[in-house]
């Protein structure tokens, strides 16, 4: 019951119980409000990552910069 208590609720709806997350790319979506049971993972096992998230790249801007 302790356990239960300390661990963070989630809808089946948002991580089905057969998908594998990362811990970062959990995190985000998390924070970003993302539905991860609607992400398809390119990692091994299908297992979703951070690039999966469609997100920018937080750097891109700095090395375009770097070129000119």
């Amino acid at each position: 019951m302790a356990l239960e208590a300390t661990m963070p609720a989630l809808s089946p709806a948002m991580v089905p119980a057969t998908t594998k997350v990362s811990p970062l790319a959990r995190r985000i979506a998390g924070a970003k409000g993302i539905e991860l049971g609607q992400i398809r993972g390119s990692g091994r096992d299908g297992k979703i990552l951070k690039i999966d998230l469609g997100l920018p790249d937080q750097g891109a801007g700095d090395r375009a910069g770097a070129d000119a």
